[in-house]
């Protein structure tokens, strides 16, 4: 029992290695088949978070090897739109404004933490882990609408002064 629980973990940890992997190939090998990139990148996305509705499951299940393999497939789903939303601000943003760009998804990801480390105890006081998972798999699924309102190019705005510009 003792030598089970770090194999169980090491599964886990292998299928988010493997995600992270599958996100870039999935997509890319629905590039070479035709599909647009940002599509190819959607769809990839579109399927993770289809399973990430599952982390709920988690707390209910009373097999440890079933709520390992849940845990595994939501750790896979997450790694490969982790990988793949990276992708996305690579595709759609020009060099130059990349750095901006990652810079807000930055200060963002930093925001959600602090109020993350901020709410979290006092759910997890009130009422356990369960509403936790709830919310947590079904926040990629919220994401996604947002992805979907994508266009393939990001308009022009004046974050980053462009070289072009400052040349003249």
């Amino acid at each position: 029992t003792h030598a089970v629980r770090p194999m169980r973990a090491r599964v886990v940890y292998l299928a988010a290695d493997v995600g992270a992997i599958f996100g870039g190939w999935a997509s890319g090998w629905l590039m070479r088949r035709g599909l647009g990139t940002l599509s190819a990148r959607r769809t990839v996305m579109t399927v993770a978070a289809c399973l990430l509705p599952l982390s709920p499951m988690v707390a209910l299940v009373a097999s440890a090897w079933l709520s390992t393999a849940l845990a595994a497939t939501i750790a896979f789903a997450h790694l490969s739109w982790m990988i793949t939303l990276t992708a996305i601000a690579v595709d759609l943003f020009p060099s130059e404004k990349l750095g901006t760009a990652f810079g807000f998804i930055s200060a963002g990801s930093g925001i959600g933490g602090l109020i993350s480390a901020e709410v979290i105890p006092h759910i997890l006081h009130a009422s356990g882990y369960f509403p936790l998972f709830i919310i947590m798999g079904f926040l990629h699924p919220l994401a996604l609408f947002m992805i979907w309102s994508l266009r393939e190019k990001v308009p022009a705005f004046p974050l980053v002064r462009s070289e072009e510009h400052t040349s003249e």
